[in-house]
């Protein structure tokens, strides 16, 4: 009786055998399995590790920008040589811009504090402390506004002694205009809106106030400046009242890209290299075609 147990158990573990040796793969081939599923988790980790850099490079990069709204309070559009600009760099960069617009004093202030880029900041000694600076993508020339019948002339900083001058609140003019505003003249610090400083040199509440604009001929500027008169100030009907634009500008400023330089990214570095390529191959002149643009 035990031997015939024996000999069943014995059979038993034969069939197993044989069906395990049945079902089993010769190992060169289980080989060429584990090599190919090897290759396939190689193929995969490599498109995981190349694709996560290329997702954050398509990433949207935001951009601080002043505001300019009308007198109903809308925001204005950028003009159209800006965008245009934009297109260009982003091209370039490979990247999209995000644009965010805010009052130009929350927006230097966003810049500082979350170290986010912003454009139009222009450079100073005491900012450069706290931002890097891209190179100039344009200049603008600073212009002195006023009214029609209270032209002055006007060389020189010597030439606004005594005077009150709207500006932008948050914006520099320069080194010198700096240093010397609330000592050589007045400042009128002013909301971010066109209209609304316009508004109060019509008042005669200034004697004049600064405009920026890429543009070189003070008469175009002065088009410009009176086409806002005519389509965004409430003036009486009777008033013929129009503004001038002084012959001399108060300076000519670069316009930059800017960020904290806690920001550990290379973005004014690919700045500077899409600005530069810009530059040299003319697209800047076709972009904004006008005389003393560089």
């Amino acid at each position: 009786m035990t031997c015939l147990i024996h000999r069943v158990n014995i059979a038993r573990l034969t069939g197993k055998h044989q069906m395990l040796k049945k079902s089993s793969l010769p190992l060169p081939q289980l080989c060429q399995r584990a090599f190919f599923a090897a290759l396939l988790i190689l193929f995969f980790s490599c498109t995981l590790f190349i694709a996560l850099p290329i997702k954050a490079q398509s990433q949207k990069i935001p951009v601080l920008i002043g505001e300019n709204k009308n007198a109903l309070g809308e925001q204005q559009a950028l003009p159209t040589f800006i965008l245009q600009l934009f297109a260009q760099v982003e091209t370039d960069l490979g990247q999209q811009f995000s644009i965010e617009r805010y009052p130009w004093i929350r927006a230097i202030k966003l810049a500082e504090t979350e170290n986010k880029l912003i454009f139009g900041f222009s450079l100073t000694t005491e900012r450069a402390k706290t931002f890097r600076f891209s190179e100039p993508l344009y200049y603008n020339n600073i212009w002195l506004v006023t009214r029609s019948d209270s032209t002055f002339p006007f060389k020189t900083l010597q030439d606004l002694k005594g005077k009150s001058i709207g500006i932008l609140r948050g914006s520099s003019y320069g080194g010198e205009f700096d240093e010397q505003k609330n000592k050589l003249f007045k400042v009128e610090d002013d909301v971010d809106a066109y209209p609304a400083r316009l508004k109060k040199l019509l008042k005669r509440r200034m004697d004049a106030m600064l405009y920026a604009s890429a543009e070189s001929r003070p008469q175009v500027v002065e088009a410009q400046v009176n086409k806002i008169l005519l389509n965004d100030v409430e003036i009486a009907p009777s008033d013929q009242s129009r503004f001038s634009v002084l012959s001399v500008p108060v300076l000519r400023d670069g316009v930059r890209f800017a960020i904290n330089k806690n920001d550990s990214s290379n973005i004014i570095h690919r700045l500077d290299t899409a600005i530069e390529k810009i530059h040299k191959s003319g697209a800047l002149n076709k972009i904004i075609p006008m005389p003393g643009t560089p």
